[in-house]
């Protein structure tokens, strides 16, 4: 497949195009409250998150982002130790304002369609968006407009600062492959999609040391 081609329907006619503003609006709304929201209650949340998260196993303490509040795109909260548990995680790092950012998003895209959405069952993959936007409304721009259905740590969060020293990111676009505790799997997640496409998944998902469900 062409990762570069994004199709358009020729059938949308002037009310559905009304209707796709509409709710292509009240989604940016959503991320933006969903946003503030998470600036003001997000350190008592990540305490009790903390906290509980102590009770819980010692595998469950590794991963990445155990304590954590990630967002979709519908502004809901998600806990990552649902949404990330049994996957392959691509932590993206990237920005509205870098080029080579845009050039990659949209084929970023058609990747994840392909492997969690048109395949059955879904792929054990999930992104993780850390924007490296200039502002709040930035991201949420970007992240609304160009990204996947995938889920984004929260602009407010200064967690990104950790993984960016962590994953030793001294430039965007980067896509780090990880395992659920964190360990890197490739840090050229970017250059290997564009040279094998789908077939990277494979070997990713051999090194994640997961129990696999997916069959292509």
């Amino acid at each position: 497949m062409n990762y570069n081609t994004v199709p358009l329907c020729p059938h949308w006619s002037a009310g559905d195009l009304t209707g796709l503003a509409v709710s292509s609006f009240r989604r940016k709304v959503n991320i933006t409250d969903a946003f503030s929201r998470e600036a003001t209650q997000g350190n008592v949340r990540r305490k009790k998150t903390t906290r509980r998260a102590v009770s819980e196993t010692s595998a469950d303490m590794v991963e990445v982002f155990t304590g954590r509040t990630l967002l979709n795109k519908d502004g809901d909260f998600v806990d990552p130790e649902e949404a990330l548990r049994n996957k392959v995680v691509g932590i993206y790092f990237s920005a509205g304002w870098c080029p080579p950012c845009r050039d990659f998003t949209p084929i970023l895209c058609d990747f994840y369609t392909e492997l969690v959405e048109e395949t059955e069952p879904p792929a054990q993959f999930e992104i993780v968006f850390i924007s490296s936007d200039k502002t709040s409304d930035d991201m949420v721009e970007y992240y609304h407009d160009m990204h996947g259905d995938w889920l984004a740590l929260p602009w407010t969060d200064d967690y990104k600062h950790e993984l960016k020293q962590r994953y030793k990111i001294t430039a965007v676009p980067k896509l780090v492959i990880v395992k659920e505790n964190g360990d890197v799997i490739t840090d050229k997640g970017r250059k290997q999609i564009r040279d094998r496409g789908l077939a990277c998944f494979r070997s990713w998902l051999d090194a994640a040391e997961i129990f696999q469900n997916f069959k292509g």
